[in-house]
């Protein structure tokens, strides 16, 4: 399958802006499109997502861990591993996920408020079948 660069799909998760690429059945290419203010909450799903770092700075949470990431950085995240992404500088990652999400699968998430310190909650993330 060849997608061109004007036919990616472009969608939206807990409000960051994506370009969906290839797909297919084993796997998906998404092109993240991250601005100042963005954040993606603590999330999991069954999928594996790996990830390449194009421009822009971001901390990798991964479990209880920390990464600080930037260009030409990768990174991959086991299938059901609890994870979130903050943003330091705007920029833009390529994510592959395998198997591929689909329209058939749900990401849900609920509040925690143990994330904060000040007390403000952040959503939760699971995707089921």
């Amino acid at each position: 399958m060849i997608v061109t660069s004007q036919n990616a799909q472009q969608r939206s998760f807990v409000g960051v802006d994506f370009l969906l690429l290839s797909h297919g059945k084993e796997s998906m290419v998404t092109k993240m499109l991250y601005k100042k203010g963005n954040k993606v909450p603590v999330h999991k799903h069954p999928n594996e997502q790996s990830g390449y770092v194009i421009s822009g700075k971001y901390i990798l949470i991964l479990g209880d861990a920390r990464h600080e990431i930037g260009p030409d950085d990768s990174y991959t995240i086991p299938p059901n591993m609890e994870h979130a992404f903050e943003i330091i500088e705007p920029g833009e990652v390529l994510d592959f996920f395998s198997p591929p999400r689909n329209e058939g699968t749900s990401i849900n998430c609920r509040e925690r408020p143990e994330d904060k310190a000040d007390g403000t909650q952040e959503p939760e993330c699971t995707q089921s079948t």
